[in-house]
């Protein structure tokens, strides 16, 4: 379950209820209801019973932002109710529950990843039912601000190597191409651009050879 409870009394607290950030109908009436105060709803809430599920979570929305709404938040995040981030140097880093909008209606909770910084799509397909407005998209970073203990050091980025040569971030912007020539009827190389990064000469060298003894393969 990706929702604590809510104190009652926070619940009740009308100053609390005027800060519900969209306009929901009966709203008093809904709270009641949710508390066990009133067990006869009326016609309108009988027809839309997902009314009850935003009021009790835009109210969550607003607890999880106190003191004790986010110690609660963090006795289950070490339970990893969220998930865990796929990314390998995360090491299965606990996530944390992020909205991308803060409107219902426009996407499903996210999981926001404090070690690499980044949001995936939670795994549990019943995630996908649950509003990512009844999170937000503040909570996830004051949570990390309030327990930067919980979470693992960043790792480094991940650097691809091409027979041994690092990837140079410059060469995402000019990459080697590779062309079958019809002249010839071979796979040639087209010059990389030279930098100060790279040495291209041998690079084209290691990928022409490799590129000959491919050619020499399928010629067989």
């Amino acid at each position: 379950m990706l929702f604590v409870k809510v104190n009652k009394q926070f619940m009740l607290n009308q100053v609390i209820l005027n800060k519900v950030p969209i306009h929901i109908p009966n709203l008093k009436e809904s709270v009641d209801y949710i508390l066990g105060i009133k067990t006869d709803k009326n016609e309108e809430i009988s027809k839309n019973g997902n009314l009850l599920v935003l009021t009790y979570g835009l109210i969550h929305k607003l607890y999880i932002h106190t003191p004790e709404g986010m110690n609660k938040v963090r006795r289950i995040y070490a339970k990893g109710v969220f998930g865990n981030c796929q990314r390998v140097y995360c090491n299965n880093q606990h996530l944390l529950p992020y909205g991308i909008y803060e409107k219902p209606g426009y996407s499903p909770v996210k999981g926001y990843c404090p070690c690499c910084k980044d949001i995936y799509s939670l795994l549990d397909d019943t995630h996908i039912y649950i509003d990512g407005a009844l999170f937000g998209n503040s909570f996830a970073h004051l949570f990390e601000l309030a327990f930067p203990f919980l979470f693992k050091k960043v790792k480094p980025e991940f650097v691809g190597t091409v027979f041994g040569f690092k990837m140079h971030k410059s060469s995402r912007n000019h990459p080697p191409k590779i062309i079958f020539n019809n002249d010839t009827k071979r796979l040639e190389v087209v010059p990389l651009p030279v930098n100060e990064f790279i040495n291209p000469n041998s690079v084209n060298r290691m990928l022409r050879n490799f590129i000959t003894e491919i050619t020499e393969t399928l010629t067989v």
